[in-house]
């Protein structure tokens, strides 16, 4: 069949070529699976005989050559491979097997592998393990459309790989989230998440063995979501021109699997394009290259746009008959959403047929299926929303608890200020009373001086006016109030305040705590009036402030010798000096120095 070509040779040219191009991957991926089957088993060998830290090695290398060879045989040297290894003293070499090994098999048997393989590495304390059979995990989940238990998986494995800062494995749940928000429909997201693996590479044999051409064609994936089918094809045909510039001579398994994923792309975008030919060179080229392994999942893939292909250009018998191949081919949850659009083909080609039961029936069909999308993407907004309020109520908590935090710090700094503020007067006080102590004792021994050299005048003064003093205080006992009001003849105040410093300072009479004004005055030949009014205008202080004054004195004489605080209390040092009681002696002692007797002993300047 020949469509839009110009000419049937250059058409035929082009084929051969093709087929040429095919035959040779063909034969080079024969060579590389006959090369690494010799190698494989020449390493399972020299396996039982090495020590625990070469089987690990070895065991690394034999599951690099397995996940390169076809898988059936693949499938039957795991098994040669979990039964050797099981034998093994130390079980890790086992369990990377069985990790391996739940590639294989129904989505049953893989569970049950994958959850022993979890046991086994909690019984090992294996937590990178645990968290590979948990991402493991996930793709079947993911297979099963079950995207909350995806979730959980990578969110486990996540929170592994942190506390054990394995990078490189964080790289492949990055991926992940990837892929989760391609499903989505979030194609921002997805392309930041796959943006940062495009960042960090990861593992480097991983990335240029398949990560990086698995990361550009989702780029591509992105791009067909959002109908911008030229990027697409750019993508797709970057990571396809990528992977045959690495791989020139030896093409495995896996790379073929790629090749065939990359043609079937581009097959399927050409023939949205409407480009046909294009379309039918590449969908040929991956049929060709599935032929030798006959995989489910790629084939309904290349069927499913043969049918597309044949009905675009109306021959309906040939696009029923690979419809109806891909429809066969159906069986796991992740390709079950292909099975709406086999069936709307298959509608419109009947319908074009006439044949309008079949018609019927595939619609039909098509209502059931989309009916069961619906469901599907109904439960994944439903997770999805889910999500984001969680998410939201995290943002919250985050908010809150930095509001908390900055409330706290700065009741914290404010705290702070006012202690330092309370140090900083305290010291100020502190060293004012210390000050205030230190004049108080300067002031004691100045009076003490002033009052030597007082008392030698005084002395000489006595002598001579002594007569003239006991008249004049005589002739005044007669004096009425309105007199006393009258200022004292200077002479004669002179001679009262002299006649009362010396009983106080020699005879020490304020000691006496019966003392009063009135048997004051009558020791001193004067009455209380006349004594009063020299207090008065010579101390400027009334009799008892002037009494207390003089005991305070006689106390900060007693305190300053720290050897009389070892010996007195504070009772005897107020009943020492002439107060009656403790209060009046600490409310005198505060008035006349400012401190308390406590504070003025514990601040008493250093001999």
């Amino acid at each position: 069949m020949y469509f839009n070509c110009p000419s049937r040779e250059a058409n035929l040219r082009r084929k051969y070529f093709k087929s040429t191009v095919v035959l040779l991957m063909t034969a080079l991926l024969f060579t590389s699976s006959v090369l690494g089957q010799s190698e494989y088993e020449f390493l399972f060998d020299t396996l039982t005989s090495e020590s625990s830290t070469n089987q690990k090695e070895i065991v690394d290398k034999l599951l690099t050559i397995l996940s390169d060879l076809e898988p059936s045989i693949a499938e039957k040297q795991t098994e040669r491979l979990l039964k050797l290894t099981v034998k093994f003293s130390d079980l890790y070499c086992y369990n990377i097997v069985l990790l391996f090994s739940t590639r294989f098999g129904t989505i049953d048997e893989r569970k049950n592998k994958l959850r022993a393989s979890i046991n086994l590495a909690d019984d090992r304390d294996d937590l990178n393990l645990k968290a590979k059979a948990f991402i493991s995990l996930s793709e079947i989940y993911q297979e099963e459309v079950r995207y909350d238990s995806v979730i959980v998986m990578i969110l486990k494995a996540r929170d592994i790989f942190r506390n054990t800062k394995n990078l490189d494995e964080e790289v492949t749940l990055l991926q992940k989230l990837g892929d989760i928000y391609f499903v989505a429909s979030l194609f921002d997201k997805a392309e930041y998440y796959y943006n940062e693996v495009l960042k960090l590479k990861g593992d480097p044999s991983q990335w240029f063995l398949w990560r990086k051409f698995v990361i550009t064609n989702n780029f591509g994936l992105i791009e067909r979501e959002r109908k911008n089918y030229d990027k697409a094809i750019y993508y797709f045909k970057k990571a396809l021109d990528e992977m045959l510039s690495d791989k020139k001579f030896i093409m495995s398994y896996s790379d073929t699997s790629r090749l065939i994923y990359s043609h079937t792309n581009l097959a399927r975008f050409y023939l949205s394009k409407k480009a046909y030919y294009n379309t039918w060179v590449h969908i040929n080229t991956a049929h060709k290259l599935e032929s030798n392994y006959n995989d489910p999942s790629s084939l309904v893939q290349i069927f499913l746009i043969k049918g597309m292909f044949y009905f675009h250009k109306s021959i309906h018998d040939s696009s029923i008959y690979f419809l109806k191949k891909a429809e066969s081919l159906i069986e796991s949850p992740s390709v079950f959403q292909l099975s709406t659009t086999i069936n709307k083909y298959l509608a419109d080609n009947y319908a074009a047929l006439k044949d309008y039961k079949s018609a019927w029936i595939a619609s039909d069909k098509v209502m059931v299926n989309y009916d069961s999308i619906l469901k599907r993407r109904k439960t994944f907004e439903a997770i999805k929303l889910i999500t984001e309020d969680q998410i939201a109520q995290s943002e919250s908590k985050i908010k809150s608890f930095e509001i908390r935090q900055n409330v706290y710090l700065g009741i914290i700094l404010l705290v702070l200020l006012s202690m330092i503020l309370t140090l900083l007067l305290y010291l100020r006080l502190n060293g004012a009373h210390k000050l205030l102590i230190r004049k108080n004792l300067e002031l004691l021994q100045a009076e003490n001086k002033s009052l030597k050299i007082k008392s030698q005048l005084d002395k000489q003064v006595k002598e001579s006016k002594n007569q003239t003093m006991i008249n004049s205080s005589k002739n005044h006992n007669h004096l009425t109030s309105e007199y006393n009001q009258e200022p004292l003849d200077p002479v004669m105040l002179q001679q009262i305040d002299s006649h009362l410093e010396e009983v106080m300072y020699k005879k020490q009479l304020f000691l006496d705590a019966n003392l009063n004004l009135d048997t004051l005055a009558q020791l001193l030949g004067t009455n209380r009036n006349y004594l009063s009014k020299v207090i008065n205008q010579v101390h400027g202080v009334h009799f008892n402030t002037y009494l207390n004054n003089l005991r305070i004195r006689r106390a900060i004489h007693i305190l300053s010798n720290r050897q009389n605080t070892e010996v007195f209390n504070l009772e005897g040092i107020a009943r020492e000096v002439g107060f009656t009681n403790r209060i009046t002696f600490l409310s005198a002692f505060k008035k006349y120095t400012g401190v308390t007797p406590s504070y003025f002993i514990k601040n008493l300047p250093d001999a």
